[in-house]
């Protein structure tokens, strides 16, 4: 589950440098691919619930991915995604930011609870 979070990252950051370089068509494509790895993640983390502390963590997470969902798919429907020049609005970068940072949240997730146990 990890690797697909921080794939899903790896493949968002791709489609913001894409909007740096104006190539929305592009971007649109990584954002739909995150998109897909999100629900794919979400598919897996709720096969996962099995005790009750856990399950607590995991829902938070779980309410973060798809709020992160919500916003990549809000993003998708712009009709630029790129910065907005009126009013200095970055819809994906604010949107991908998101994203990468419920990645690290997914990161100590998994380090507290699954590792950390372990050593």
């Amino acid at each position: 589950m990890l690797g697909i979070l921080l794939f899903s990252s790896a493949v968002l950051h791709w489609g913001e440098r894409a909007v740096d370089r104006g190539h929305d068509a592009t971007a649109r494509l990584a954002i739909v691919q995150t998109i897909g790895l999100g629900l794919a993640f979400l598919i897996i983390q709720l096969s996962t619930f099995r005790h009750a502390t856990i399950f607590l963590i995991i829902g938070a997470h779980g309410a973060n991915v798809l709020l992160g969902l919500l916003m990549l798919s809000y993003t998708l429907i712009l009709p630029r995604i790129g910065a907005d020049v009126r009013t200095a609005r970055h819809p994906m970068r604010t949107a991908a930011r998101y994203w990468h940072c419920i990645g690290v949240g997914w990161i100590a997730i998994v380090a507290l609870l699954f590792l950390l146990p372990r050593i």
